[in-house]
């Protein structure tokens, strides 16, 4: 299923603060071939000129303006087979209180903690690949970075958003989060508590996508760069 997120209105700074974002971040910064690449690419989300972007299970579609003339930009990422997915699932729900905060955009530092120990990678490094219009030569070029740092604002808003771009969508993270049917009534009773409020959480982490144009923008003196550096 593709979501379609409309564009965004020009910030002040490109740069992300959770570390959930920072994971779309430091692919990317990982990505670029040149820092300059990456300037010039933050210049330009920061500066509103990335259109529309259409994101499914593994890609990503946008198109970027610079000086009057319109790139289509394509970016491809590995998704999470179901050995990964579970995995995924089975931390999250091992954690007391991580379903819901995941699901309402406000995921623990320990979250990511447990997820590292696991072995489990929101966005394995090395695994970004983009085509352009432009006749740029480095993959990704510009205008891919472009499309990725308002990617990182977007999963920064919505955690979903990361999953659903690895394949792994709502219905099946509350699908695997709730277990297979043959589990034990005890298993089961584990998560009368969290699985009420999921469909509540997610309503509202699709509204605050879908309010990603009202987002508050960092405090001045933010720099260029994702991770707020210099």
């Amino acid at each position: 299923m593709s979501r379609t997120f409309p564009r965004i209105e020009p910030r002040r700074s490109a740069a992300v603060r959770t570390w959930w974002a920072r994971a779309v971040a430091s692919a990317l910064e990982e990505a670029a071939y040149d820092p300059d690449d990456l300037k010039k690419g933050a210049g330009l989300a920061r500066r509103g000129e990335v259109g529309q972007i259409e994101l499914e299970a593994g890609r990503v579609v946008a198109a970027v303006m610079e000086r009057g003339d319109a790139f289509t930009v394509t970016v491809t990422v590995p998704v999470m087979d179901a050995e990964e997915a579970q995995a995924f699932a089975e931390v999250v729900g091992a954690g007391a209180g991580w379903v819901g905060s995941l699901l309402r955009g406000d995921v623990p530092a320990s979250l990511d903690e447990a997820l590292e120990e696991a072995g489990v990678e929101l966005l394995p490094y090395g695994g970004l690949t983009a085509t352009c219009g432009c006749d740029a030569w480095v993959d990704p070029c510009r205008h891919a970075l472009a499309v990725l740092t308002q990617v990182a604002w977007l999963v920064e808003a919505d955690p979903l958003v990361l999953l659903h771009l690895r394949g792994l969508e709502r219905a099946d993270l509350v699908a695997r989060l709730a277990g297979p049917p043959e589990e034990s009534a005890s298993d089961s009773a584990d998560w009368e508590g969290d699985l009420p409020d999921v469909e509540v959480a997610v309503e509202a982490a699709e509204q605050a996508a879908a309010l990603l144009v009202d987002i508050v923008e960092p405090v001045d003196g933010a720099t260029e760069s994702l991770h707020g550096e210099e």
